[in-house]
């Protein structure tokens, strides 16, 4: 940052001033901050503009983690219910798309999360103590009685 301001007064230009997110109560992201602020006053409309201008990177986010994007949509749109839900909260010195994709990150995450692998135990069950793990799992009845047990 300093070496470009240097290079920039010596080319004779006078560099922009960079100012600080805290403190100052400068908003980095003033048009999110009135549509933030318009939207937890009750604003449908300012809530519509606000999805309209950040479902695309909302959206790009989340179907990279889960690489489905009939489920990206549906938690995109958890995401701007979330987000809906806790706008009063929302924090105008910061960028109200880092915000967004924050709370997308972690409604993903926790979808993950929530997710149960389809996995079969290796162990032995009170029924069925004879025979490897390979063999239990090679028997075809095993299988079934183990789908039996899961439905």
């Amino acid at each position: 940052m300093e070496a470009t301001a240097a290079m920039t007064a010596m080319a004779g230009e006078v560099p922009e001033r960079v100012e600080e997110r805290a403190g100052e109560g400068v908003h980095v992201d003033p048009e999110g901050a009135r549509l933030a602020a318009a939207a937890a006053g009750g604003s449908a409309e300012a809530f519509r503009l606000l999805v309209v201008r950040h479902q695309q990177s909302v959206y790009r986010l989340i179907v990279r983690m889960v690489r489905d994007p009939a489920l990206a949509e549906d938690l995109a749109q958890e995401t701007f219910l979330k987000a809906y839900r806790a706008l009063p909260s929302y924090d105008p010195r910061w960028k109200l798309s880092s915000w967004l994709l924050k709370i997308a990150h972690n409604a993903t995450i926790d979808h993950l999360r929530r997710q149960r692998l389809d996995t079969t135990s290796l162990d032995p069950g009170p029924e069925e103590e004879s025979g490897s793990p390979l063999e239990r799992l090679a028997d075809p009845k095993a299988v079934d009685a183990e789908q039996q047990t899961r439905a």
